[in-house]
């Protein structure tokens, strides 16, 4: 999956449906449509969208974001056009129901981390630091979060999980797409490929191999 996607790239869309084929749609409509009608996304009153030249520079403003912080660091909630893109979570919303999905979401990827063959040291959850999300075929996670070793030293990491309400097999609930140290001053860091196998994520959605 393209870490970085625009909400008219039908090619990027595609790719999510391959790797939610087989998931039950009357279900999932149903669910979606119920956790879309909790969140904050749905409950705030559309902006209004302002002159051309206003909405132009937001959409330039939010693709800068989106380039340099490949969806990490998305600043704000963006105008009507971007109701399919990344936006801005706030952790400190008591009542946000993704408080409920993140600590899952996260203990998940660290736990798979800590099994990759490739693990550089085993870590320990400490703190979010930014987390955004959007809408695809579920909640996709953003998470920006600070986690420590056996030693005590932190260092920040960043994680992007698609969270399935309606699933109950853990593995399918929560794909871990990318898990990584955070990039500082355009240095490459090592990334973790922590999803299932295609053979396996196909068995697990349908039920029977290919």
């Amino acid at each position: 999956m393209e870490k970085l996607f625009r909400p008219e790239e039908e090619e990027e869309e595609e790719e999510e449906e391959h790797l939610t084929e087989g998931v039950n749609p009357e279900a999932e409509a149903s669910a979606t449509s119920d956790y879309e009608s909790e969140s904050e996304w749905e409950s705030e009153p559309e902006p209004d969208s302002g002159s051309d030249s206003d909405e132009e520079a937001e959409l330039e403003q939010y693709y800068k974001e989106l380039e340099e912080t490949e969806g990490y660091g998305i600043s704000r909630r963006f105008n009507a056009r971007m109701r399919e893109g990344i936006a801005p979570l706030d952790l400190t919303d008591g009542d946000l129901i993704h408080l409920e999905y993140l600590p899952k979401c996260v203990d998940h990827a660290i736990s798979l981390y800590n099994q990759h063959e490739d693990c550089a040291a085993r870590i320990e959850f400490v703190d979010f630091l930014q987390v955004t999300y959007a809408l695809r075929g579920g909640f996709l996670y953003f998470i920006t979060f600070k986690a420590k070793d056996a030693s005590g030293q932190e260092k920040t990491y960043q994680t992007q999980v698609l969270y399935q309400p309606w699933e109950e097999d853990p593995e399918i609930k929560m794909l871990v797409y990318e898990f990584r140290e955070k990039p500082e001053n355009g240095k490459q860091v090592k990334q973790y490929n922590l999803l299932p196998s295609e053979d396996r994520l196909r068995i697990m959605m349908t039920g029977a191999a290919a």
